[in-house]
């Protein structure tokens, strides 16, 4: 778990592999801070799944909904990458722009 802290510390969220490699989740710093026993197994991996055709709007409001800052992108159902709100709000700027 020292290894997770240390990735964490520097990344804001790992991407969680099974034993098959395939991707099912992502831990964040705060869903390790969450659990006083800091194992991975007790983390939050399993996040809401934004697709490809939601709209900003929808994955802000998931987002909010779920009080995650970061949540995991999937297409057809294969994972394809991570979106933080720090990039929607950088999208939401723009358009007011």
């Amino acid at each position: 778990m020292s290894q997770i802290r240390e990735w964490l510390q520097e990344h804001p969220y790992m991407v969680i592999i099974d034993e098959d490699l395939e991707k099912v989740g992502i831990v964040t710093a705060k869903d390790y801070l969450n659990y006083p026993n800091h194992c991975l197994i007790d983390c939050d991996f399993i996040k809401p799944i934004v697709s490809m055709d939601q709209t900003a709007n929808d994955v802000f409001l998931l987002m909010k909904e779920s009080d995650n800052n970061y949540l995991p992108v999937h297409e057809n159902h294969k994972f394809i990458g991570v979106i933080s709100l720090i990039s929607l709000t950088e999208y939401f700027m723009q358009q007011i722009r």
